[in-house]
């Protein structure tokens, strides 16, 4: 009974630690893909701007809606990517229990 409660929680662990991965690499996809499309939609944007409004801004204003806007695409990326997972951990769960409670149901045990 300990080995498989050993061997349970070593699963975990290995599927934990391939999830996190899982999750890591694809909001940061998702966030490089998003930046590249609204970051340079705003950088043509700031081309076609007369050069007196740069005259009228600060210097460290344009850089810092840059900035603000990365952020803001990363956490879009990463809270996106992560309810995703968890969505699928919670409807594999589910069918994996509910599965489990069948056989159980049937063998005639409850």
């Amino acid at each position: 009974k300990i080995l498989d409660a050993t061997l349970g929680l070593l699963i975990a662990y290995i599927f934990h630690g391939i999830f996190t991965y899982t999750q890591g690499y694809l909001s940061i996809i998702l966030g490089q893909r998003l930046s590249i499309d609204i970051l340079l939609a705003y950088i043509k944007h700031l081309f076609k701007l007369p050069m007196s409004f740069f005259g009228t801004r600060k210097i460290g204003e344009i850089t810092s809606r840059l900035t603000d806007a990365s952020n803001i695409i990363q956490t879009l990326a990463e809270t996106a990517i992560s309810t995703l997972l968890n969505v699928g951990t919670i409807l594999f769960v589910s069918i994996a229990l509910s599965r489990d409670c069948l056989k159980t149901k049937n063998s005639g045990i409850i």
